[in-house]
């Protein structure tokens, strides 16, 4: 071992110095950079000529683990001095269906056009292959990557191609468009998550709500 190396133990730190070594004296040489040992606390020499602390710890005392798990403040009681005021929140109900939606990935070529734009050749593609493809299902979309139903498509697993014509003033404008099956997404389990409050509150599912509650706004 190094004799610039510091002496280590478990849980425990100890002075270091340019060299220690144990004695059978109680005092300390401080001209050879030796610290005075903690209470408790003897050096001991191994064959190996690795140095080590042994230590004893009087009950009760108290030695911090090496990692804390965190865990999430408790809320406090519920207070009681003051007086109650009635105040306006930009927030209301909702009651949320305990079904299943279904998360299909759409790919839109040319890309990166405007969510404007997207959302115009998705509603095109909706009502030209309705009696095909999307019937009575009113999908909701993100102007993105995402379109929910509450029913399946009839497409299965498998990823299925449009070719979407939006009529222009001087040009038609043609997109390639693509839908892909991804997951079914449980409102039921976000329905528990929210009424419980036990179970951790699946992302996917909020994902699908703020889409479904964004769809209409972003429509007009």
């Amino acid at each position: 071992m190094p004799e610039d190396e510091p002496l280590r133990s478990e849980g425990v730190p100890y002075a270091t110095g340019e060299e220690q070594r144990a004695t059978s004296s109680s005092s300390t040489r401080k001209s050879e950079g030796i610290g005075p040992k903690p209470k408790g606390c003897s050096a001991v020499d191994v064959s190996s000529g690795e140095r080590k602390v042994r230590c004893s710890v009087a009950a009760g005392t108290y030695l911090p683990p090496l990692q804390q798990v965190f865990q999430a403040p408790r809320r406090p009681g519920i207070g009681t001095v003051g007086k109650p005021i009635k105040l306006l929140a930009n927030y209301f109900e909702v009651d949320i269906p305990k079904i299943d939606v279904y998360h299909y990935e759409v790919d839109i070529k040319p890309d990166k056009c405007p969510r404007r734009v997207n959302r115009e050749v998705v509603e095109y593609m909706v009502q030209h292959f309705k009696p095909q493809i999307f019937g009575d299902r009113k999908p909701v979309y993100d102007g993105k990557k995402n379109i929910y139903t509450v029913t399946a498509l009839p497409i299965g697993n498998e990823r299925v191609d449009f070719e979407v014509t939006i009529p222009g003033e001087g040009k038609d404008r043609i997109f390639k468009v693509s839908i892909k099956w991804m997951a079914i997404v449980s409102w039921r389990m976000l329905h528990e998550a929210l009424v419980s409050g036990q179970i951790p509150v699946p992302l996917e599912s909020v994902q699908a709500l703020d889409v479904a509650m964004r769809h209409l706004a972003s429509m007009r």
